[in-house]
C-alpha cells in the first residue's frame, strides 16, 4: 500500500482469515515506527533515525532529534526506534478510521 501524497510505502501481509471473529485485519507483529509530519521523505527520515542512533550525536543531529521529539507530540518520551505497541493497533474501530481517513483522502469512496 503507497500513501500518494507522501509516497510512504507500508507493507501489510495477509496472513488468513481462518481465525478471524471480525471483518478487520488483526495485527500480529509490527515493525518500525511511523515517520513524523514532514520528516523530508526517506531520507530526510533516515537522516532522524541515524540521529537517534549516534552515539555521540553532533550539533546537526541533536537539532534534528529535539526537533522530531516536538514534531510527534510525544516530546522527550519519543524515539523513532522505538517498535510500536501492537495492543492499541488492534482497538475496535482503530483500523476502520484509519481506513476510512485513506479512502477520503484519495478521493476513494468508503464503502464498510
Amino acid at each position: 500500500m503507497v500513501a500518494p501524497k507522501d509516497n510512504w510505502e507500508h507493507k501489510l501481509v495477509f496472513k488468513g482469515s481462518k481465525l478471524a471473529r471480525d471483518a478487520r485485519p488483526l495485527f500480529t507483529a509490527i515493525y518500525g515506527c511511523a515517520p513524523v509530519e514532514d520528516a523530508g521523505g526517506l531520507y530526510g527520515w533516515e537522516e532522524v533515525k541515524a540521529a537517534f542512533r549516534a552515539s555521540h550525536p553532533t550539533p546537526e543531529q541533536r537539532e534534528r532529534m529535539k526537533w522530531a521529539k516536538d514534531a510527534s507530540g510525544r516530546g522527550a518520551s519519543y524515539s523513532p526506534l522505538a517498535e510500536p505497541d501492537i495492543i492499541p493497533m488492534n482497538y475496535e474501530g482503530r483500523w476502520e478510521n484509519r481506513l476510512k481517513g485513506f479512502m477520503q483522502d484519495y478521493g476513494e469512496r468508503w464503502r464498510p
